[in-house]
């Protein structure tokens, strides 16, 4: 089997109604245009200070890394990046605009986006010289999220998660606490019953009341 050829996708070949529309004008919000029934979303061109809804304040940080890591460069084995802020943008901006219209006080940390985490996205977050700055754009945003949900409690899924999450409350001095559940990734050791031990971990913390209320 020929491996040395693979699907490439530019930016500009992903569908319309999947990518990050553009617009001339500057406007406050990324809800800000209909096309028949179906909403379109856009980045406004505008610093975040001046925007004002929670929502599309959590994209334009969302948005803002993304463009960041735009510019790093991965050696091989890495030679495609999907970036789902590009080509999933409409259907994540809605997500967000329905479901993150207010602070919250518990916020799940995952190492990987996506279903098949590193395999969809192309990135290996948790290794490669790569990841320092990595790291760097994304601690910056998370604390930036952090702060304007006004996050009281950091659940990481998994350590590496708990540690990234750990660093930023203390680098930027939080008042929030951080508390760990075990990944449900099957290479993770000792994974098994995954549901039960996450469970009993959320009720350990006193947490379950708010998932079941």
């Amino acid at each position: 089997m020929d491996t040395s050829k693979k699907a490439e996708m530019e930016y500009d070949e992903v569908p319309l109604d999947l990518s990050t529309k553009k617009k001339e004008d500057n406007t406050e919000n990324i809800r800000n245009s209909k096309n028949g029934d179906k909403e379109i979303f856009f980045i406004p061109n505008l610093p975040i200070q001046s925007i004002t809804s929670i929502p599309d304040k959590l994209l334009s940080i969302e948005c803002e890394l993304s463009r960041k890591l735009r510019f790093i460069s991965f050696n091989f084995p890495v030679e495609y990046v999907y970036n789902p802020i590009d080509y999933a943008f409409q259907a994540h901006a809605m997500y967000v605009t329905r479901y993150c219209k207010t602070t919250k006080k518990i916020l799940f940390l995952g190492m990987n986006p996506g279903p098949w985490g590193m395999s969809q996205t192309g990135v290996p977050f948790g290794e490669g010289q790569e990841q320092y700055i990595l790291f760097e754009a994304c601690d910056r945003a998370l604390a930036s999220v952090l702060k304007l949900l006004q996050v009281e409690i950091v659940l990481g899924v998994g350590r590496f998660a708990e540690k990234r999450a750990q660093t930023v409350v203390k680098t930027d001095g939080l008042p929030i606490k951080v508390l760990c559940i075990p990944h449900p990734s099957p290479r993770s050791v000792g994974n098994e019953n995954w549901n039960q031990k996450a469970k009993l971990k959320l009720e350990e913390y006193k947490l379950m009341d708010y998932f079941l209320n």
